[in-house]
C-alpha cells in the first residue's frame, strides 16, 4: 500500500535490468534477445516513443558502420568504468575505446 499523497518515483532504467525478464541484461544484444520487443527504452502504450522507428535506425547504422571501418574497435581492458550518478540516464564519466590495427595497415 502507498500511503495519501506520498511522493512515488518510477525507475524505469530499473524495470530494463530486471535478470528474470533480460538475461544478461548488461549485454549490448541488438538481433538476438527473443523479447526486445518488451524493453521499456522507448516507453510503452500510448506513451511509446514516437520517433522510435527513427531512433532504432539511427543506432544500427552508427554501429553498422562504426563495425565496419574499425573490426577490432573494443573496450580498453582494465579501465574501471565509473557512473554518472543520475536516476534517468545510465552513462560513465569516460568509456575508453580501443582500434586495433592489423600490423600489414600501419604505414611507417
Amino acid at each position: 500500500m502507498i500511503p495519501k499523497n506520498s511522493t512515488v518515483w518510477i525507475a524505469y532504467l530499473a524495470g530494463n535490468y530486471a535478470a528474470a525478464q533480460f538475461p544478461e541484461p548488461g549485454r549490448l544484444d541488438i538481433d538476438h534477445r527473443e523479447n526486445a520487443g518488451s524493453h521499456l527504452t522507448l516507453g510503452h502504450g500510448i506513451h511509446y516513443c514516437i520517433g522510435a522507428a527513427l531512433a532504432k535506425l539511427e543506432s544500427r547504422l552508427v554501429l553498422e558502420e562504426l563495425t565496419r571501418h574499425y573490426p577490432s574497435l573494443c573496450l580498453e581492458p582494465g579501465q574501471d568504468l565509473m557512473p554518472v550518478p543520475n536516476f534517468i540516464l545510465r552513462t560513465y564519466q569516460e568509456m575508453v575505446l580501443t582500434i586495433n590495427k592489423p600490423a600489414e595497415a600501419i604505414s611507417l
